[in-house]
């Protein structure tokens, strides 16, 4: 798909399976919708994973790979670090599973917006290169 479509355009729909798995997981409380968010997770992991990767090959070239990677993978960690204690406070305060799910939601949306718009400068000024 990467491929086809190429890293710069996919890149910035890697989050929205993520998204919609959030906004059912808050909307319906049924046992199978665990199905369909995992389901959505992986398919945005496996976006992630492919798609990024080479969006960065593209940008920097494939020498400078291994440092950029470091960089994510440090950072990556850091905020994955930081999701249990925002949750256990969005939970000590009261606020309900569902409402925590479209928080997450919202956050993926803008966080697609991010990416788009820093993507959609570095295709224009490829283009006009």
């Amino acid at each position: 798909m990467v491929d086809r479509i190429g890293a710069l355009r996919l890149v910035p729909l890697h989050l929205l399976p993520l998204g919609v798995g959030l906004v059912v997981v808050a909307l319906f409380d049924a046992p199978l919708i665990v199905t369909f968010y995992l389901c959505a997770m992986g398919i945005s992991s496996g976006l992630a994973f492919t798609s990024v990767v080479a969006m960065w090959a593209e940008m920097y070239g494939v020498r400078n790979i291994g440092a950029i990677k470091s960089v994510v993978t440090a950072t990556m960690v850091f905020a994955s670090a930081l999701g249990p204690p925002f949750m256990g406070v969005l939970i000590d305060a009261g606020v309900g599973m569902d409402v925590i799910c479209l928080i997450f939601a919202a956050y993926v949306v803008v966080g697609t917006g991010l990416i788009w718009g820093a993507l959609r400068g570095v295709t224009a000024r490829r283009a006009a290169a």
